[in-house]
């Protein structure tokens, strides 16, 4: 990215909501603005009204890619393509 890029924020496709909050959350230490039950979470840091947007809109239970092709996993945040059984938490 060219120098004095920034991004505003990103929102990720999660597949279980109370999952990902444990991470970003709990273990990243994001702080959660605004929940819409399993469907949505919007989590900030320093108090903007979001960084990060979390939906489970059309991959709530999904299998995680990890789960499929851990060499090629590009779920953000989740794995690192470190093994088939790696888990963050």
């Amino acid at each position: 990215m060219p120098a004095g890029t920034s991004i505003g924020h990103i929102h990720l496709q999660v597949t279980d909501m109370a999952r990902a909050l444990r991470f970003y959350h709990d273990l990243l230490g994001f702080e959660v603005m605004l929940e819409a039950g399993e469907q949505a979470a919007f989590l900030s840091a320093d108090g903007y009204h979001h960084h990060i947007g979390l939906n489970t809109w059309h991959s709530q239970g999904a299998s995680r890619p990890c789960a499929r092709a851990w060499r090629a996993c590009i779920t953000p945040l989740f794995c690192t393509a470190t093994g088939p059984a790696w888990q963050p938490w």
